[in-house]
Formats: C-alpha cells, sequence, structure tokens
C-alpha cells in the first residue's frame, strides 16, 4: 500500500499493547532484577509488527469489501486478472496480500518457480521478482501484480490497490517519541509490573474496493 507515513501533534486514534508480567526491578533505578539480554530487541521487533497488523486490519475493516470464491486455483487466478483488470482500467495499481507464502498451496507452487514453468501454473501466468521492491513481505509478483506477506485471518487472501492507504500519521509525543510506555501495578504481585505501550494513529483511505478471496481449508499447502 502506498501511504507514507507523517507525524501530527495532534492526539489521534489511541492503541495499547500490554506486555504482562515483566519484573519490576528491572525498570528501577538502580535496576534491582538483571534484564533478559535481548530484551530491547524483542520488544523493538514486536511493536512494529503489532502497529502493522493493526493498522492493515483498520484497512480492509473499513474499506468496501466483497467475498468472492477462489476455492480452486482456477477461480483464485480467474479473480485476481479481473481485479487488476478493474483496478488498471481506475488508474490505480493492484496488490495481493497473503496470509503466508505456503498459502493457498498452489500460490507456493506458482512462487516457488520464478523464472521457470511449472504444469499446475497457467498459461497466462508469470511469476517474477521485482528487484525494484524493497518492502518486507515482498514475495514476488503475478504479471504486475505483487505479491505481499500480511497478518490476515486464515482461508482467504485480499485484493486492494497501492492506493488504498493514501496517508497514516502518528502522534509525536512532546519528548519527540511515538509510543508511551507506562508500569501498571499487578495485583496480589508487587514484584510485577504490566507495561502499557500506547500510540497514536490516523488513516486516509481510497474508498476503491477490495476483494476477499476466499478459498477455505481448501487452499491449504499440500
Amino acid at each position: 500500500m502506498g501511504g507514507r507515513p507523517g507525524t501530527s501533534a495532534d492526539s489521534l486514534q489511541e492503541r495499547s499493547l500490554i506486555l504482562r508480567g515483566t519484573q519490576r526491578g528491572e525498570y528501577t533505578d538502580p535496576e534491582m532484577a538483571q534484564r533478559a539480554i535481548n530484551e530491547q530487541e524483542a520488544i523493538s521487533e514486536l511493536l512494529p509488527d503489532w502497529i502493522a497488523a493493526h493498522i492493515t486490519s483498520q484497512v480492509l475493516l473499513r474499506l468496501p469489501c466483497r467475498d468472492e470464491d477462489a476455492s480452486s486455483p482456477e477461480l483464485y487466478w480467474r479473480q485476481i486478472k479481473r481485479y487488476a483488470e478493474d483496478a488498471r482500467n481506475a488508474g490505480r495499481h493492484p496488490v495481493l496480500l497473503v496470509e503466508n507464502s505456503t498459502v493457498p498451496g498452489w500460490l507456493w507452487k506458482w512462487t516457488h518457480a520464478i523464472g521457470d514453468r511449472q504444469e499446475s501454473a497457467p498459461e497466462d501466468l508469470f511469476v517474477w521478482r521485482d528487484d525494484k521492491i524493497q518492502a518486507a513481505g515482498y514475495l514476488g509478483s503475478l504479471n504486475d501484480v505483487p505479491v505481499y506477506r500480511a497478518p490476515l485471518a486464515s482461508g482467504a487472501s485480499i485484493l486492494l490497490t497501492q492506493e488504498s492507504l493514501t496517508a497514516v500519521r502518528f502522534t509525536q509525543l512532546h519528548d519527540g517519541s511515538f509510543v508511551r510506555v507506562e508500569p501498571l501495578n499487578v495485583e496480589s504481585q508487587p514484584d510485577l509490573i504490566n507495561l502499557r505501550l500506547s500510540w497514536w494513529f490516523d488513516l486516509d483511505l481510497d474508498s476503491y474496493p477490495v476483494t476477499k478471496l476466499v478459498y477455505g481449508k481448501g487452499g491449504q499447502a499440500e
């Protein structure tokens, strides 16, 4: 999706993530408990992934969506071609989001044959990798439709456009950060605290509809 992140001094929509069961002594001065060596790294990896998953879910929740039967390789590919043609005719750029690189099973076969021709692949399908796309989760392209791994519910892929998310803004706090960390007491466990990580955001969306390619259990990898 093509939206670029921006900043805002306004208080936007708040979302929070709570990390439970942290030793209180890790956050005293001086420290009274030793922190895990990779704790900061783990939080640094967890939070962006969680924020990205939440933004993706909000985009899909707010845009008009129709379900289409994609329970076979033929139906799946037919729906992709139809959506891509309609999007291009509307001046937009189609994108396919999948739950992971192995589901549906036929997509895994197609994308694992980059540069080769497999008997199971449609005759009019060309699978390739665009070196200009450096985004995390990029799996390859089906003709002119880039495919990305995304945090989706199982049983369906999503077709949308690069223009679906036109902008995303995050509130920048007075100290220059974008996430506020608050300790929360844990009842009856004075040695522990929970950490609430809060952030604020807003989205601008293009109203072009989304298509959900529903394959259910039939699309599981073989």
